[in-house]
């Protein structure tokens, strides 16, 4: 579907193809998704807001300038967004693009790509709650670009996606930067239920207005709940959290780096039917890198480098990673009744600690394979701390 990993100029592309021009791109995904390619083309070429070109079978719609839409679009068609170097602000709308979401009968497999691997290319939605793109079925691609969400009310999402028919959404993120804010206190870069999703190279960001004691609950650059997630070289930072693994995920990171202020790099809460596996992966308790300047900093609660807890009878696998910042390096709670988790960790260093790991109760196990800079000297309950000579990585 791609044309080439340097891509084309919206230009070179019309020079290549033949091009059918609309004076809006709401009316060029219209016809697509009718299968009327070109019955509705309303515009010269010189005055188009974008064009369509077929390519491989499948449209490809080409965003010509910058252009502001008001309204929801529907997607439910295979069919590629080149933005070109453009952008799109979808403005006082609660969802921008809307992927198979009460579509009827329409068809319900479908894949749709987001090219913004052109400089300069971005979507952004402005709303008290806006989400730039909801998607409860078919396939979506987003290749390079700056995705924007920003609102003054709860529920903020960039990217927002579940599963509420037959089909899983399936999504694939690469080289992306994708921030969401809300002057309240609830904001995701992407969340995710019930679905299959890849993050590569991306940057993630996520920001939220904390009330006092919170530390902007729930502000995650990234939720994940019964959803199987790959993580690879991505950056993030949330004010609650980088990534909060919800009950029922599988979630695998490789590489990178991941921040939050209020329970640093992960809140895990998989639940036991979920797994969670890190490798080479840097996850720290950082100030606030936020833009509100009231944050209540001081109030924040700031648990630790990595936080596991809200579910109980969960095993988590660390090789070869650093954990940073907070009041502990990590936290295995129990003051809400969890029982029975366990932190298996190899290869592995905590940075800069005065106190120690938390392990809330005598059902919490720490268990330490080989090459770690920590005994279990340095934690709250030695008795519960196990020492091995394995290797904590997923074959």
């Amino acid at each position: 579907m791609l044309d080439a990993i340097s891509p084309p100029t919206a230009e070179e592309l019309q020079e290549r193809y033949e091009f059918t021009y609309y004076s809006t791109l709401s009316g060029a995904i219209a016809d697509v998704n009718a299968d009327t390619v070109g019955t509705n083309a309303d515009s010269a070429k010189d005055n188009a807001v974008a064009g369509i070109y077929s390519k491989d079978d499948v449209p490809n719609v080409v965003l010509l300038k910058n252009t502001t839409e008001f309204s929801q679009i529907d997607i439910y068609k295979d069919m590629l967004l080149y933005l070109g170097g453009n952008t799109i602000t979808f403005d006082n709308v609660r969802t921008g693009f809307n992927l198979g979401y009460e579509v009827g009968d329409k068809n319900i497999e479908f894949s749709f790509t987001i090219d913004g691997r052109v400089d300069g290319s971005r979507i952004e939605a402005i709303n008290d709650s806006p989400r730039a793109v909801q998607q409860v079925r078919g396939k979506l691609t987003v290749l390079g670009g700056e995705y924007i969400a920003e609102g003054s009310s709860s529920g903020v999402a960039t990217f927002m996606i579940q599963k509420l028919y037959d089909s899983v959404p399936e999504q694939e993120f690469s080289n992306c930067n994708i921030i969401a804010r809300s002057s309240s206190s609830y904001s995701y870069a992407i969340y995710t239920k019930g679905t299959v999703t890849n993050v590569s190279n991306c940057k993630l960001f996520a920001d939220a207005k904390s009330m006092a004691s919170s530390s902007g609950k729930y502000s995650n650059a990234m939720s994940v709940f019964n959803s199987i997630v790959t993580l690879k070289n991505n950056i993030t930072y949330g004010t609650h959290s980088g990534v909060n693994i919800g009950n029922g995920s599988k979630v695998y990171v490789q590489n990178g780096t991941y921040e939050g202020t209020g329970h640093g790099g992960f809140y895990i809460s998989h639940g036991s039917s979920g797994e969670a596996y890190f490798n080479n992966v840097k996850m720290s308790c950082v100030d606030y890198k936020g833009v509100y300047s009231d944050y209540d900093f001081a109030n924040s609660v700031m648990q630790g480098g990595v936080y596991i807890g809200s579910c109980s009878d969960m095993s988590v696998n660390m090789n070869n990673c650093s954990i940073s910042g907070g009041n502990s390096p990590i936290v295995l709670r129990g003051t809400d009744g969890e029982q029975n988790n366990t932190l298996y960790i190899s290869n592995s260093k905590i940075i800069g600690y005065s106190s120690k790991i938390r392990l809330d109760n005598d059902t919490m196990k720490l268990v330490l394979g080989v090459g770690n800079n920590f005994t279990a000297d340095d934690t709250t309950r030695p008795s519960c701390v196990t020492t091995t000579t394995e290797t904590y990585v997923k074959q």
